[in-house]
């Protein structure tokens, strides 16, 4: 169960919220084993993220993509980019969900700044963030403060709330048609 007012997983028996203290009210699914309902919901939630590109139905439920640096300089290039992508499986009632943080760089360095990785994992879910500010000769050129687990852990309540369950898999095609 997650508590409704900041969405922390907790125990069915709590009468209180041990994240933000607020009385607990069971959220029902609105409408269990439908699945264009919870597409629906997810896809309102997804909405709200900043600077995150949707696409439906190409090769899953959802493809989600956010560049988080791109920079060309005379002696090299930098690109970092976000990707997941989910399946509702009405089968089974799960959704499963896919991500990657996929940096490419090229040719010579930087001349100055800083790249702070600040993670944990439990063996399946990696949640922390990336932070990374650099310079070159013309200024600043990457910039980017990345949460691994905020869209995920959104993506993960809004599903649970709707009565599904969700599972994060480490093979991209289990989350593809």
């Amino acid at each position: 169960m997650y508590c409704t007012n900041c969405g922390q997983n907790i125990e069915t028996s709590y009468n209180f919220c041990p994240g933000c203290g607020c009385t607990l009210q069971i959220a029902e699914p609105k409408q269990k084993n439908n699945k264009e309902a919870l597409l629906e919901t997810v896809g309102k939630y997804l909405e709200t993220l900043p600077n995150l590109r949707i696409e439906r139905y190409n090769h899953a439920d959802f493809e989600l993509f956010s560049d988080l640096a791109n920079a060309n300089w005379k002696t090299g290039k930098v690109k970092i980019d976000f990707y997941a992508c989910l399946k509702a499986d009405e089968k089974d009632n799960t959704v499963y969900y896919y991500e990657i943080l996929k940096e490419v760089r090229q040719g010579l360095g930087f001349f100055s700044g800083f790249k702070v990785e600040t993670y944990k994992s439990d063996g399946k879910q990696l949640f922390g963030n990336v932070k990374e500010l650099q310079f070159g000769p013309g200024g600043k050129i990457v910039d980017y403060d990345w949460d691994y687990s905020k869209i995920r852990s959104g993506i993960e309540r809004t599903v649970n709330q709707q009565g599904w369950k969700f599972k994060l898999v480490l093979w991209k095609n289990k989350a593809m048609y």
